[in-house]
């Protein structure tokens, strides 16, 4: 099971007009085990990137996010973002812990994701299925 959690300055960035899921290029950075979350003061790549992953079947920067959506569902006051799922191929790691999606346009952090274990793989594809709840989702109260 895999836990996602928003970075607390998310709510800045979204009002402060540095992110726009939908029109922005959203990225999704693979971290290690090295990472310690801060979800009150990480709101930048430049406050977790020291963790970035390097292996083989890796880019630097991650993966570009496709067919994000944002929708709202008025019965549960709710907005969820979602994406297709992600795909490494060719991929030899020993220490990924962390998924973070953040906006390649401004640096700003979206939210991560807690494998809670860490993933290796070893010549093989790594794959991250979004699940049904997006890769966010925020109640609006």
């Amino acid at each position: 099971m895999t836990v996602s959690s928003a970075y607390g300055p998310l709510g800045l960035s979204l009002f402060g007009g540095e992110v726009n899921y939908e029109a922005d290029v959203i990225k999704a950075m693979l971290l290690t085990s090295s990472y310690v979350v801060n979800q009150d003061t990480h709101r930048y790549v430049a406050d977790v990137s020291a963790a970035e992953l390097s292996g083989a079947g890796y880019t630097a920067g991650g993966l570009q996010v496709t067919s994000k959506t944002v929708t709202y569902d008025a019965a549960n006051n709710r907005v969820k973002l979602t994406c297709d799922n992600l795909q490494w191929t060719g991929t030899t790691w020993l220490d990924v812990k962390y998924l973070v999606f953040y906006d390649a346009d401004s640096g700003a952090l979206l939210c991560y994701v807690d494998f809670e274990t860490v993933q290796s793989t070893n010549n093989s594809p790594f794959t991250y299925l979004v699940p049904a709840d997006g890769i966010l989702t925020m109640t609006i109260v």
